[in-house]
């Protein structure tokens, strides 16, 4: 059987992009669920309208915190640099979601979470890194 070569700069790169959609799929995942959580705390209790942009930036963060860590734990090097990849890939996704869906614009807010999730990310990728194997 003939099978082809795939050069190594192919082979690398494909090796890094996988983590990295599957780091950004969980990640939007841990996001969905804090989301969820924050909405529920909000619905129980008196908590002010103002609030809810702060605890969105926190759930994105948290999101971009996990894919990273996510994404550092299969490549296991360069957690920084591939954590905020993920995280800024992350932050991409739901900006454009947010345009599309409610018309949110370019705002304090979205320069916060630009700035937050790559943040985020690059720490949770140092953590999947040094983080042992089982």
């Amino acid at each position: 059987m003939r099978t082809d070569r795939v050069s190594p700069e192919n082979s690398s790169m494909t090796v890094k992009v996988k983590p990295i959609m599957i780091g950004i799929s969980g990640g939007a995942l841990i996001c969905a669920l804090a989301l969820l959580l924050f909405s529920l705390i909000i619905s129980m209790n008196n908590i002010p309208q103002s609030a809810v942009t702060p605890l969105a930036t926190t759930a994105a963060s948290v999101g971009a915190f996990f894919g990273g860590l996510m994404t550092a734990r299969m490549i296991r090097s360069k957690g920084a640099l591939f954590g905020a990849i993920t995280g800024f890939v992350l932050f991409a996704v739901l900006f454009i979601i947010s345009v599309s869906a409610a018309g949110e614009t370019l705002g304090m807010a979205t320069l916060i979470k630009l700035i937050s999730m790559p943040v985020a990310g690059a720490l949770g990728g140092i953590l999947g890194v040094n983080l042992r194997k089982r």
